[in-house]
């Protein structure tokens, strides 16, 4: 997949649906992506492209996030690739980098008996049970207990509830949302809108003050239903 730069995602630039291989199938179609915008205010800092593919047993799950602001003095890049594998839903592996500034992170990591081990650059070690990952596309994901960052590896314990439901507005439209209030480790509490058939419409993360709005640009193809 092309790079978000290609896309056009960055501050003040244009952007397009990430076209998935098989183009405008139904629901049962095998590859599905989804594009996200995020927004500082009113301002637009970059997105990120969700595209969740199956093939037999296996699903991947392709993550593309690209971040670019300036908030007071401060300017702020972020940049996010990631796949990960699932079969009957637990995580397989990760593969993972990410450049914060002038940091970089990556993650390596695969299921082994005891779980899943992680050699990555903030932690290292077999993280048990069936965690998931930081991706939450879909409500299964987001209400498990135990989470393993894709940037960083490391574990981290999420309290998530439901919290009603609300009317959340897509670059595409209003939609009837479930609310999910994601917090516990979290660097950062998160805000999580699904659609009655479990589609990701978007989030909210709230950092020292601020708040940053992820938009989905359309829900015409279904992450949810490649899931399954």
């Amino acid at each position: 997949m092309t790079s978000l730069n290609r896309r056009n995602l960055i501050l003040g630039a244009g952007s397009a649906l990430s076209i998935t291989a098989l183009g405008s199938l139904p629901a049962q179609a095998a590859t599905a992506s989804r594009e996200f915008k995020a927004y500082l205010g009113s301002r637009h800092v970059g997105g990120q492209i969700v595209t969740v593919s199956r093939q037999g047993a296996d699903i991947t799950v392709k993550l593309e996030t690209e971040l670019r602001a300036k908030i007071l003095l401060m300017s702020y890049k972020y940049k996010l690739n990631s796949v990960e594998i699932w079969r009957n839903g637990v995580l397989r592996s990760i593969r993972s980098t990410t450049r914060e500034n002038d940091r970089k992170d990556f993650v390596n990591a695969r299921r082994v008996s005891g779980g899943l081990s992680v050699d990555a650059s903030r932690f290292s070690g077999v993280v048990a049970g069936n965690p998931a990952s930081s991706s939450f596309f879909v409500p299964e994901l987001a209400t498990r207990d135990v989470w393993v960052s894709t940037q960083s590896g490391k574990p981290m314990n999420v309290a998530t509830q439901r919290a009603g439901t609300q009317t959340f507005v897509t670059d595409a439209g209003s939609v009837a949302c479930t609310r999910y209030k994601c917090g516990g480790d979290l660097k950062y509490p998160l805000e999580v809108f699904y659609t009655a058939d479990n589609e990701l419409a978007g989030y909210v993360a709230r950092a020292r003050g601020f708040k940053i709005r992820s938009v989905a640009q359309s829900l015409d193809q279904k992450l949810a239903s490649v899931w399954g």
